[in-house]
């Protein structure tokens, strides 16, 4: 719910005129009632109570006259002081007055009866009239027996009845006398005080009438006052301090707290429109602030790029520089592995000559076995002539002795050729690495030489395996020799042992006979380990050419990259001649 202060203005006036109406309507109605009560109350005296006062006073002024007719009727009849035409006329008086007090006892009864039927009688009021017609009958049966007692003595008197007669009756007409006057005078005295009561009441409400515009008209006065004095401080002092707010902001200064802003009136939407200001006056501010960093940021940029292209200036001259020493050095290795892979392939056609050599003498050797073994069968037919064929087995021996050592040493030659042709495929395995390092610092420009570069890493790698399967198969062929040394050894031991054994040598010939077919197996196995080194051989040497293609390769592809590098220098170039007049 809405707040006194939250109340639109014309609410809040209209609030003023409504409570000054409503305390207006409730005062007036107060002292309606209190008017309309006091109205009543005159009525009743006016309308009720004095003319009962007056009838009752008519009927006691009547009852009066009555008495004094009767006492004139007395005085008329004692002594012959009246006559009877005077008597005749105070009877005559009597009775009209008792008329006219029979006729006021009437209308006072018919007044009081009228007056129960009112409304606006309160039950203290209604129980007075009741009383009050009460008594109008007691008067109304009292006078009537009073009437009756005179018309009686009247009677009496008429007859000619002495005074002393009417002593009795007489008295008794003063008492009824009496208390008619009494109930009378009574009946008046309860008037008197009804109106006087009523008058009292009358003069109550006028006063309360009286009050009550008073306090209506003080409590108007203040609350409509108050109420002004509250609204037009709710109103004035938060647009004062608005008004205060308005001209900070104005001078540009946005650090103010605009007042009133959670009020739902119009002072209130001023506020917010005076926020909304604020807000927009903080914005501006803001943005002329970003305006100046975006200015800066500008400025900033402007100098980075300038400092990132000299930088990249530098760095691609540099690099450019770079890639034409590495394109010189890759020329001068693809020159190198050329040289290189022409010496290999001269190196590999030796080794296949000494191959080849080998094979031959192994082919030798295994004549040599078997020519052995033929000795040692003729040895077992022939033991008369065991020491000539053991002198021609020992010259055998020794020519065969003197094979195998050539075998030997041509083995160890081979194998230096394949260490030496180990060592050319690691070097052309690096030259390789270093051109493909080289390739990929040259960048796109480069992906042809990266390309030759994996193809001559490749066949130095397929270069080393080949030289790898040279070398195990001499180690194969040094142990076969090895092997072949001994058992030629042996065989002298044992020719030796036919020249001074003979009576061995059935068992010598058999361990010749074992002997000669070791022999010929690892001789068979030295033929075939030949075979293999002049195969491998011929691989080294086809290796060996296409070493010389890649390095051709490697040296045309060294070409155009320094081409794409001079070329790569000059559009770097123009790209930072126009980033520089961008």
């Amino acid at each position: 719910m809405l707040s006194f202060v939250d109340w639109k203005i014309s609410y809040k006036i209209q609030s003023i005129v409504a409570t000054i109406v409503v305390i207006t309507m409730i005062g007036s109605a107060v002292a309606f009632s209190n008017v309309k009560n006091l109205g009543y109350e005159i009525q009743g005296i006016a309308e009720r109570d004095m003319p009962l006062v007056a009838a009752l006073t008519e009927i006691e002024i009547n009852q009066l006259e009555q008495a004094i007719s009767f006492e004139k009727i007395l005085r008329l009849s004692g002594h012959g002081k009246g006559t009877a035409q005077d008597l005749k006329a105070v009877e005559a008086n009597f009775t009209k007055y008792g008329t006219m007090i029979a006729k006021e006892v009437d209308a006072v009864r018919e007044l009081i009866a009228k007056s129960l039927k009112a409304d606006h009688l309160s039950a203290l009021e209604k129980d007075e009239l009741t009383r009050a017609l009460a008594q109008v009958e007691i008067i109304s049966k009292e006078h009537k027996i009073y009437d009756h007692t005179v018309q009686k003595a009247i009677e009496q008197i008429n007859a000619g009845a002495e005074e002393q007669e009417l002593t009795g009756i007489i008295s008794t007409i003063e008492h009824e006398q009496e208390k008619l006057i009494t109930e009378i005078t009574g009946l008046l005295t309860e008037i008197d005080r009804f109106t006087a009561k009523a008058l009292l009441t009358a003069e109550h409400d006028e006063i309360a009438v009286e009050r009550t515009l008073m306090i209506s008209a003080l409590l108007t006065l203040v609350l409509g006052v108050g109420i002004g004095t509250l609204i037009g401080r709710s109103i004035s002092r938060p647009v004062q301090g608005m008004t205060e707010a308005m001209k900070t902001l104005s001078e540009g200064n946005a650090n103010v707290d605009v007042p009133a802003q959670g009020r739902k009136d119009e002072v209130g939407e001023m506020a917010l429109s005076v926020q909304v200001f604020k807000d927009n006056l903080i914005k501006n501010q803001e943005m002329a602030k970003q305006a100046e960093a975006d200015q800066a940021e500008r400025d900033r940029r402007v100098k980075l790029r300038d400092q990132i292209t000299a930088a990249f200036d530098n760095d691609v001259t540099s690099m450019l520089k770079s890639v034409n020493v590495s394109t010189q050095s890759m020329d001068e290795t693809a020159q190198s592995m050329s040289a290189i892979a022409e010496q290999s392939l001269q190196q590999s056609s030796a080794v296949a000559a000494a191959s080849e050599e080998a094979s031959v003498n192994v082919q030798t050797v295994a004549s040599a076995s078997e020519e052995l073994a033929a000795s040692i069968t003729e040895i077992s037919r022939q033991v008369s002539q065991s020491t000539t064929i053991a002198g021609t087995a020992v010259v055998e021996v020794e020519n065969t002795n003197s094979k195998i050592q050539g075998l030997a040493e041509a083995a160890n030659k081979i194998g230096e050729v394949v260490a030496m042709i180990t060592d050319i495929a690691d070097q052309t395995n690096l030259l390789a690495l270093n051109a493909t390092i080289e390739a990929a610092r040259a960048g796109d420009a480069g992906k042809g030489f990266a390309v030759v570069a994996s193809e001559v890493k490749n066949l130095a790698n397929q270069t080393a395996k080949a030289t790898e399967e040279i070398s195990l198969q001499i180690s194969g062929v040094q142990g076969a020799t090895q092997e072949a040394v001994t058992a030629i050894g042996s065989i002298g031991g044992t020719i030796n042992e036919l020249n001074e054994i003979s009576s061995a040598i059935a068992a010598a010939v058999e361990e010749q006979g074992a002997a000669t077919q070791e022999i010929a197996r690892n001789v068979e196995q030295a033929a075939q380990g030949t075979a293999d080194v002049s195969s491998n051989i011929e691989g080294v040497r086809q290796a060996a050419g296409e070493t010389g293609t890649a390095s051709t390769k490697v040296l045309e592809v060294s070409r155009e990259l320094g081409e794409e590098s001079e070329t790569l220098s000059k559009q770097v170039e123009k790209f930072l001649n126009d980033i520089k007049q961008a």
